[in-house]
């Protein structure tokens, strides 16, 4: 199956048969910090509309806040309610209706084993893609 991918990182994909690993959308800055709130186990830092989990995988059951900037640009997310850990956590807060584009805002989410399959739907003015297994999730809280 070929997929082509804008912006979205750390997706491996295959393209005319080649397999290939799309580094420099990675954002490799990102790391955790604790929620002074106590909401959260942690907090992703230095978070874009581009931001992904992937740093999280296999931390099942972790909780992760995210602090979306606002006027938010809108990146690839896969899945519906149970989302890819490498899907843009801002703009699946958008489709999720924890917060919006325009205002941004903190979302916290449970990291999750990978899941079988991933469906499509348009929720909020965003569209999520279908996709098949997956190594890593995340829900919001």
């Amino acid at each position: 199956m070929n997929r082509f991918i804008q912006a979205a990182p750390c997706r491996t994909f295959a393209a005319a048969g080649a397999l290939a690993i799309i580094l420099s959308a990675c954002n490799v800055n990102e790391s955790a910090s604790e929620d002074p709130t106590g909401a959260a186990d942690s907090v992703a830092t230095n978070v874009t509309w581009y931001s992904h989990a992937t740093q999280f995988r296999d931390k099942n059951n972790l909780r992760v806040a995210y602090d979306c900037p606002e006027n938010g640009t809108p990146a690839t997310v896969w899945g519906t309610d149970v989302y890819t850990d490498d899907s843009s956590v801002c703009t699946a807060g958008v489709h999720a209706g924890k917060i919006t584009l325009a205002k941004g805002g903190r979302v916290i989410i449970e990291i999750r084993p990978g899941e079988d399959s991933y469906d499509s739907l348009t929720r909020n003015g965003v569209t999520s893609r279908t996709w098949p297994q997956w190594l890593g999730s995340f829900v919001f809280l």
